[in-house]
């Protein structure tokens, strides 16, 4: 038997299952799924879905011979003209770039703002902005990541709408500059395929 449980500690889905004294499992508001004791403690749940890598350090591959900069005058993005083009729209709205795969295949949305927040604050906003779209999306894997001497956060979701799934990554980043997002969303099927693409185009991100 199956039974939905409301239950406060920022906890936004718990779904329980009465056999015995088995756990109770549950995603956090942040996107975390732990495991709920009778005795009301808690743990992360260790599942190879959900798995935190080990930080990466990325520097600008050489093909990346084109440079989109910021009209903030404090970022650019360095990419490969043969595997991207971008798109640079005006500063007043929420998307400064749209980097579309040469495939036809994905893309990667850059937003940039000029406030600073903490990592943690950009991980809940993203996590608001997955489960928007579909509400069982949850974070599949996390790392740190920094590219060019600057220290962010990787995040990677799977998530359906419309029928079809999607992996979407995300690399976030803060500093005294502000703050920028990368949104990669590719195909499910075909993510296996664009992610050294998608991880060069994250690397070619730099701070001035």
């Amino acid at each position: 038997m199956r039974a939905t449980i409301a239950i406060l500690l920022g906890f936004a889905f718990v779904f329980a299952n009465a056999n015995g004294n088995a756990a109770t499992e549950a995603v956090t508001s942040d996107g975390r799924r732990v495991l709920l004791d009778d005795n009301g403690t808690w743990k992360p749940k260790e599942e190879s879905s959900q798995r935190a890598a080990a930080a990466v350090t990325r520097t600008t591959p050489r093909s990346a011979t084109s440079v989109a900069r910021s009209g903030y005058g404090t970022f650019s993005f360095a990419y490969d003209p043969n595997k991207w083009t971008v798109e640079q729209h005006p500063l007043s709205e929420t998307v400064e770039f749209i980097f579309r795969h040469a495939s036809g295949s994905g893309n990667v949305k850059v937003v940039t703002e000029q406030v600073q927040m903490t990592l943690e604050g950009l991980k809940k906003l993203n996590v608001r902005m997955m489960t928007k779209g579909d509400p069982k999306a949850h974070i599949e894997s996390e790392s740190a990541m920094t590219v060019n001497g600057n220290a962010g956060l990787v995040i990677d979701n799977v998530s359906e709408e419309f029928g079809a799934r999607w992996h979407v990554r995300r690399f976030l980043w803060s500093g005294k500059q502000g703050a920028v997002q990368m949104v990669a969303t590719v195909a499910n099927n075909l993510y296996d395929d664009r992610a050294a693409d998608v991880n060069d185009l994250i690397a070619g991100f730099t701070t001035h």
